[in-house]
């Protein structure tokens, strides 16, 4: 008889920076697999919605190519009102696939009697009546597949950070902090790597100072340590009645292109396609996370593929 042993494979929870310098940096728990209610079925009603369009789009874009001799790229542009001028005949024109122009001809030597006028056109006109209604119900209403992402992930991910901005010598009743974006009240514990303190009085936000119990190593400026939940020591994550509208005004989003929610949305896609294997040796217990960097430099925009295991305690002294 075939027997089955359970093994499996111990979880490991990771802090990890999301964003850019220019649109702010948020830290998100990262788990290398998403919930059920993360990836609910609208959202996955969306993605199909989604997809037919640009299905549409493409059949139409095929037409207008063809009708006009022109490239499927020029045509994609023009029908998404991209500005796109149209040339007079002979002029060349891009092959999609392989980027080179038919009929190319050394720079210089282009003609100089090209009439360029503004085409309209929009992808209905290209469409069968099967193909049209389709693309004008699931378009009734703007996508929002990005934005209810970026909610989820604000909903069930996003930690609450406090960076330190000076060392921390032991037995140090005090921690020099970077303006709080949040208050912390008497009791809460923050949580910096292996390292749990408690704090002793409320730190409103905007604070620069937060009153902590004696502790029992050197913290490195820089270090980042993350509000733990009530009662345990488990890094609270999410942000209770956070909601679209939320998402819109505090994220500044007004559309596709905005780096914060592009960079929320590859760090959401990392979570549902993370494949990877663990590296070997001992990891952090359950619901607890690897400690980030401390006093690196930000890239350009982080979307939580990558994460340092750099202690936030210093090596020179700590606790016997």
């Amino acid at each position: 008889m075939l027997k089955f042993v359970p093994y499996s494979t111990q979880p490991k929870t990771q802090a990890v920076p999301v964003g850019t310098v220019q649109a702010g940096i948020l830290w998100f728990e990262k788990r290398g697999h998403l919930t059920v209610r993360e990836s609910p079925l609208n959202l996955q009603a969306q993605e199909k919605r989604q997809a037919r369009v640009n299905d549409l789009i493409f059949i139409a874009s095929e037409k207008l190519a063809s009708d006009q001799g022109i490239s499927k790229r020029k045509a994609r542009e023009l029908l998404l009102n991209k500005p796109v001028k149209k040339e007079s005949d002979n002029s060349a024109e891009t092959d999609d696939d392989s980027g080179v122009e038919a009929n190319s001809k050394p720079v210089g030597d282009e003609p100089q009697n090209k009439v360029e006028a503004e085409v309209d056109y929009t992808i209905i006109d290209f469409l069968t009546a099967d193909e049209r209604r389709d693309f004008l119900q699931l378009t009734s209403a703007p996508s929002t597949l990005e934005l209810d992402i970026a909610t989820l992930m604000m909903q069930y991910r996003v930690l609450f950070p406090v960076t330190l901005a000076s060392n921390v010598q032991v037995k140090s009743k005090q921690l020099e902090v970077m303006p709080l974006k949040f208050p912390i009240e008497a009791g809460d514990r923050l949580k910096f790597d292996q390292l749990v303190v408690e704090v002793t009085e409320l730190a409103v936000e905007g604070s620069g100072l937060i009153a902590v119990n004696e502790l029992p190593a050197q913290l490195n400026a820089e270090s980042v340590g993350f509000l733990c939940q009530r009662g345990n020591v488990k890094c609270q994550t999410g942000i209770d009645g956070w909601t679209r509208e939320d998402t819109e005004s505090h994220l500044g989003y007004k559309g596709p292109g905005q780096s914060m929610i592009d960079s929320i949305v590859e760090f959401y896609r990392l979570e549902s396609t993370d494949q990877k294997v663990a590296p070997e040796g001992d990891g952090p217990e359950e619901g607890e996370l690897s400690p980030p960097s401390g006093g690196t430099s930000t890239p350009r925009q982080l979307t939580g593929e990558k994460s340092s295991s750099d202690s936030n305690i210093s090596d020179a002294e700590t606790s016997d």
